[in-house]
């Protein structure tokens, strides 16, 4: 990773109402990430992780089939199994979710699933994560990728600079799947800028045939219609093909809809249904 830690400031106090998440394939990778993300300046308690239990704390959490995830268990115990920089996140804990059996997770997302039970028990970690403001198309593949054995990342951002910051390491580290969301239910959170309004009325901005352009300038697709509050629906590519895109992509809208990623990196990310499963 070629990130320089001494370019960066201390966090300031407060986490921030958005948060920057991304997958990662190994403790490993991900242990790497956090360690550079702290050097970078941000605390213990902007990071969160889930990711399944493989290493035997399985026994700390609630059965398989618990109603919701309120197994928060002791953070010394499976730190200390778990290891690494990992271990040292925050409210380290163990959890069951329905579907996805027994869990670690650790930083706010921690705090935030259990105080989500009724979404998680109804929608599995997708209905959790879609309670933290995360878009359902990415909810579920952020699901799916927990499910197959990867891990997810998360990292509070009090603005666009820190955003930045961390998009920079995780995609050093080899994280895939990164966006950025606003929360709406992380405890201790800010509401001040939340993007949700953001978000509405960026909706409400979108109209059919408008090009939608990439963060390198060029066009990669044309807007059909806004697909329910949080999805776009593109119109059809050569192949006769829709593919829909999370809201949350979108960073402004003017003659043309920008959003946050390269064209390549869109069209490998978005999806052909409405929701993935």
């Amino acid at each position: 990773m070629n990130v320089q830690p001494d370019t960066y400031t201390t966090k300031k106090t407060g986490t921030g109402s958005k948060a920057v998440f991304g997958i990662v394939p190994s403790a490993a990778d991900a242990d790497k990430i956090v360690s550079e993300l702290k050097r970078a300046g941000f605390r213990n308690d902007d990071i969160s992780a889930l990711f399944p239990d493989k290493q035997g704390s399985r026994d700390f959490a609630h059965e398989k089939n618990t109603k919701a995830p309120e197994g928060a268990v002791a953070g010394a115990s499976i730190g200390g199994l778990v290891g690494g920089t990992l271990g040292l996140l925050a409210g380290i804990g163990a959890l069951a979710i329905p579907g996805l059996g027994p869990l670690i997770a650790a930083g706010p997302i921690m705090a935030a699933m259990s105080g989500l039970a009724a979404g998680a028990a109804l929608g599995g970690l997708s209905g959790g994560l879609i309670g933290l403001g995360v878009p359902e198309i990415e909810a579920k593949q952020y699901e799916s990728k927990v499910r197959d054995g990867n891990i997810l990342l998360s990292v509070h951002v009090d603005d666009g600079e820190w955003r930045k910051k961390a998009k920079t390491i995780l995609e050093a580290g080899g994280a895939t799947d990164i966006a950025t969301v606003g929360e709406a239910s992380v405890p201790g959170a800010s509401t001040t800028g939340n993007n949700y309004e953001n978000l509405s009325t960026l909706a409400k901005q979108i109209r059919p045939n408008m090009p939608v352009v990439c963060s390198n300038g060029g066009q990669f697709a044309v807007i059909d219609h806004m697909e329910g509050a949080h999805t776009v629906k593109l119109n059809r590519d050569a192949s006769g093909t829709h593919h829909y895109m999370p809201l949350s992509w979108v960073t402004r809208v003017d003659d043309k809809v920008h959003v946050d990623r390269p064209g390549d990196q869109a069209m490998r990310e978005w999806s052909t249904s409405p929701s993935v499963s």
